[in-house]
């Protein structure tokens, strides 16, 4: 799964599986983010913040 792929799954689902969290920390660190990723990871951080999205736990 690519990092474009785990966000836009992400955001579809509110859901944050392990493999998709590995995928998009790793990610962060190494590639330059274009505009649509930055807005997509800042959309699914405010969701996570206020519960809306979730991360399921191995």
């Amino acid at each position: 799964m690519s990092f474009q792929a785990a966000l836009e799954t992400a955001l579809m689902q509110n859901i944050i599986t392990p493999e998709m969290e590995t995928i998009i920390s790793q990610s962060l660190w190494s590639q330059d983010l274009n505009q649509q990723q930055m807005n997509c990871l800042a959309i699914l951080l405010e969701r996570l913040e206020n519960g809306v999205a979730h991360v399921i736990e191995a």
